[in-house]
């Protein structure tokens, strides 16, 4: 599956992955050899920062072959990239939203939007679309919602 992100998104993940590494070998040079254990490593609370710092190390994964996304600049149809204005049929609400990657759902926090994955229900229903289609959203086992593409934006991220 291919992983796609924003260049934002992406260097905050560097510089995550870096500092993840640093205190990780940090973590490391702390043993002793494998000769008697110090005190600081029989501490519980220890071994568990070194576990979530490790979790969160395999989380941010491999960069390498991360896809850049940039912003979309054709408006004809919904695609990765750009800011979209829905309307959320049954409840009658507006929201602006750009359809991006799974990273930058978690990471990015700076746009005036939500940010939409590119697999999620709603950022499958809509990518592709035209302005002016309802599309059907399937939310849960069985529950749907109904969404109105407003506007389709150049993306400004």
């Amino acid at each position: 599956m291919e992983r796609l992100m924003t260049g934002k998104t992406l260097s905050i993940l560097n510089s995550l992955q870096a500092e993840l590494d640093r205190q990780i070998a940090e973590m490391g040079s702390q043993s002793d050899g494998g000769h008697a254990r110090s005190s600081y490593h029989d501490d519980a609370g220890f071994e568990l920062l070194k576990n979530q710092t490790l979790a969160e190390r395999v989380m941010v994964g491999d960069l390498a072959e991360a896809k850049i996304i940039i912003p979309r600049i054709e408006t004809d149809v919904v695609g990765i990239g750009n800011k979209i204005k829905i309307r959320f049929v049954e409840e009658d609400s507006e929201e602006t939203v750009y359809l991006l990657g799974q990273d930058d759902v978690v990471r990015r926090k700076d746009l005036n939007g939500i940010i939409v994955s590119t697999l999620s229900p709603l950022g499958i229903s809509i990518n592709g679309r035209s302005k002016d289609e309802t599309v059907e959203v399937k939310v849960g086992k069985s529950d749907k919602i109904h969404v109105n593409i407003l506007d389709i934006e150049p993306g400004d991220f």
